[in-house]
């Protein structure tokens, strides 16, 4: 048996080691519970962990309720703005435009060609041979003759009877748009007295009575006036104003119609590799439906030829009854109130 010394120094050290954990235990919970205890600091941790949750999840929306907003907001253009944005690679020459309305512009896809103190659209294709309108004079009917060759080449000689020299004002009746559109024909007299073939087709494309009724009926209040082609004054301004060139037109002595040249030296009645093949505004490379495009202007080689824009960039001539696979791509004239609104793309929509 152990003696009473031993059991009350035994006794002893259990007290001892009781007091030193009771101690330990009061550290550590004033630790835990003080005012900067774990506790407290765990709850506070939680506390900014759902207050930055809570702000983020505030600032996302933020964000998105922004961005939303900026997609909402017009981006509103006018030929007045938009002549500012014609050169260099994000010229908007090329940029589509949507909604318009009419019986047959519904059916095709339109791109701006050119802005002054209009806006002028060009389609992105060929029209159909369908879509061509007709002539009436004196309950006879004038219309394109079908092309064997296809649905898109035309030839005019089913119109031209449409449009003959009037012995009174010693004239082919060109519409007043046609002669702003080939100004230095006009400028220099030339429509006067003056018989050509080519011109007679000329007139038929310019006619923006016909043009306009078989395009859009009624419905006009965008469209001051639609031709069946550009004129080559028309193209080459475009063609200039984006990509800095300066391409030049004029009336050769000989009354038939344009010349051409790219420096203003050297002139010519057909040029190669004129226009960049890559820019469908100007040029579609693919020749499956047709191999150019009419231009609505009267060449200086002969009195039966007519301009064209080629599918491998040059601008050349053929005859108006010509079976050269050629088509023509409509160029409409808004008014000059019509505002665009741009979409996110980079296109455009008709502001109503």
């Amino acid at each position: 048996m152990k003696s009473l010394k031993e059991k009350g120094i035994t006794l002893v050290a259990l007290v001892v080691t009781i007091v030193i954990m009771l101690i330990l235990a009061g550290v550590t919970i004033n630790i835990a519970l003080s005012e900067n205890g774990l506790f407290k600091r765990a709850k506070g941790a939680t506390r900014i962990y759902e207050n930055s949750s809570e702000n983020e999840s505030k600032l996302l929306e933020e964000v998105d309720k922004t961005i939303t907003e900026l997609n909402k907001e017009e981006k509103i253009e006018t030929a007045n703005t938009l002549k500012e944005r014609l050169n260099g690679k994000n010229s908007v020459i090329g940029k589509k435009v949507g909604g318009l309305k009419g019986d047959i512009i519904e059916k095709y896809d339109w791109q701006i060609l050119y802005v002054d103190k209009n806006i002028y659209l060009i389609s992105t294709d060929y029209i159909e041979l369908t879509d061509y309108p007709e002539k009436k004079v004196n309950d006879i009917t004038y219309k394109i003759k079908p092309d064997l060759q296809g649905e898109y080449k035309s030839e005019f000689s089913g119109v031209i009877e449409g449009y003959p020299y009037d012995e009174d004002t010693k004239r082919i009746p060109i519409s007043e748009v046609g002669k702003k559109l080939n100004a230095d024909f006009e400028a220099k007299e030339y429509y006067n007295e003056n018989k050509n073939s080519n011109l007679q087709a000329i007139a038929y494309m310019l006619d923006t009575e016909i043009w306009k009724n078989k395009f859009i009926g009624s419905n006009s209040d965008k469209i001051e006036y639609i031709v069946g082609s550009p004129s080559i004054e028309l193209l080459f301004n475009a063609y200039n104003a984006k990509y800095g060139t300066n391409y030049l037109t004029r009336v050769k002595d000989n009354k038939y119609g344009y010349e051409i040249s790219k420096d203003g030296i050297v002139w010519e009645d057909n040029i190669a590799d004129m226009l960049d093949t890559l820019d469908t505004t100007f040029v579609i490379l693919d020749d499956q439906k047709a191999k150019g495009m009419r231009l609505a202007s009267p060449s200086s080689k002969d009195p039966t030829a007519i301009l064209h824009a080629n599918y491998s960039g040059g601008i050349g001539y053929n005859t108006y009854d010509s079976l050269n696979e050629v088509g023509i791509r409509p160029v409409i004239c808004l008014l000059t109130n019509v505002q665009l609104e741009e979409q996110i793309d980079g296109n455009f929509k008709i502001k109503l």
